[in-house]
């Protein structure tokens, strides 16, 4: 009850004087609550000057993901835009002229090496075949008639040989008997000497003439053969004109253009065309590069491409061409990659995005770029160190938009801290 009354005489004194008594009151009641509440924490240690600092333990996966550190290939690409081109391009024409009689193919037709495309009419070269074809036969018959004549004069230079021989043979007998030593009488008269010189002389002329005629037949024969030659020959000629009348797929192609139809006549001098095919099995893709790339590019550098308006248009090829011009207006050089295109989704003049690989380093220590947090003097990231979550800088060296090269600050086998993005 005393206590009572002196808080009630207490509290009608601070009314009485409550202008005076307020900061009084307010600082009693401050004091009284620190003397009667728990014993205060105390304060935290300071850290110690490192280069790595806590961040507290993450709990679950509420501020990202855990990667492992760890050694891959990585590429830096540079983009570009490209266009595919037809390795071959082929305007057909006759290499004769006359009327087309059959078109066997249209526009979007693939066509095989050697198939019919184009028929024209065969009449003409037909006849001329025949013509050509008798003029051989006739050549045939006057060759084998010189090479019999020819057997029948060496026939007769053998008779005439074997005559020259016994008439020189009774030129010598009768030479004996009529040239004696001096003061001999000759042994036959005079006329039978004449007479066996005379049929001497006689011989050797017979053998002269025959071998003459010998080889003047051996003359008319060669002409003979070179005729048969020259009848072959414009035979093949005109035969080779009747199968230019179908025109052939010089390869594997498809057909772009068609320039005829049945009934049109066309000629070799000026040539007609007749239609335009295309390889498209494999394609040519071309595509600029700056000049600054000129050093890092060169021929089995990858390239990748995504063509538009093509499902599942992507695809890899590589350089095979970097061409040693550069444009002055672009300051850029072109570049040829042979895509291969054996499903024919691709088609010459298309567009395409390309990703050519300007560098790469074949076994570098990479972490997502995402993990990459900037710092005062360049790149930091969140290490796990015994599941707490510390930051240490990091040297960097390659970077693309996913993968980062780490040159100095990290092992392979560590973990970095992959920020969630919101």
């Amino acid at each position: 009850m005393i206590e009572r009354a002196a808080y009630c005489n207490g509290k009608r004194r601070a009314t009485l004087m409550r202008s005076e008594c307020v900061p009084v009151v307010v600082l009693a009641g401050a004091l009284l609550v620190a003397g009667c509440g728990r014993e205060a924490a105390p304060s935290p240690p300071k850290q110690p000057a490192s280069e790595e600092v806590s961040h507290g333990a993450v709990k679950g996966t509420e501020q990202g993901t855990w990667v492992d550190v760890r050694r891959q290939m990585i590429r830096q690409h540079t983009p570009a835009v490209g266009s595919f081109r037809a390795r071959q391009t082929t305007s057909l024409g006759p290499q004769v002229a006359g009327r087309v009689l059959d078109v066997r193919v249209d526009v979007g037709d693939i066509v095989k090496t050697g198939q019919e495309l184009v028929r024209l009419d065969p009449d003409l070269f037909q006849i001329e075949v025949g013509q050509r074809s008798a003029d051989l036969e006739i050549s045939h018959a006057k060759a084998r008639v010189a090479e019999e004549t020819l057997k029948t004069l060496q026939a007769d230079v053998e008779v005439a040989k074997a005559a020259l021989a016994e008439a020189e043979l009774e030129y010598n007998r009768m030479k004996n008997l009529w040239e004696k030593p001096s003061g001999e009488m000759p042994s036959i008269p005079k006329q039978r000497y004449d007479a066996a010189f005379f049929a001497f002389e006689k011989s050797k002329a017979r053998h002269r003439a025959a071998e003459s005629r010998v080889g003047e037949q051996e003359a008319e024969v060669k002409e003979m053969a070179a005729g048969v030659k020259q009848a072959e020959e414009a035979l093949r000629h005109t035969q080779q004109r009747l199968d230019e009348t179908i025109i052939r797929a010089p390869y594997d192609a498809i057909v772009t253009k068609r320039l005829v139809d049945p009934g049109e006549p066309v000629t070799a001098t000026p040539i007609t065309h007749l239609l335009e095919v295309q390889d498209i099995a494999a394609l040519y893709l071309e595509f600029s590069l700056p000049q600054e790339l000129l050093t890092a590019v060169r021929a089995a550098t990858p390239v990748a491409f995504d063509a538009e308006g093509v499902d599942d248009g992507d695809g890899v090829g590589e350089i095979t061409i970097v061409f040693p011009a550069i444009d002055e207006a672009t300051r850029s050089f072109r570049c040829r990659a042979i895509v291969q295109n054996t499903a024919r989704k691709y088609r010459p003049g298309m567009l395409c995005r390309v990703q050519a690989v300007s560098r790469e380093v074949l076994d570098a220590l990479a972490i997502p770029r995402a993990a990459l947090k900037p710092a005062a003097t360049g790149w930091k990231v969140t290490v796990s160190n015994d599941g707490h979550p510390v930051e240490r800088p990091v040297e960097v060296g390659l970077l693309t938009d996913e993968w980062a090269e780490i040159k100095d600050g990290l092992r392979e086998g560590d973990k970095v801290l992959l920020t969630r993005t919101r």
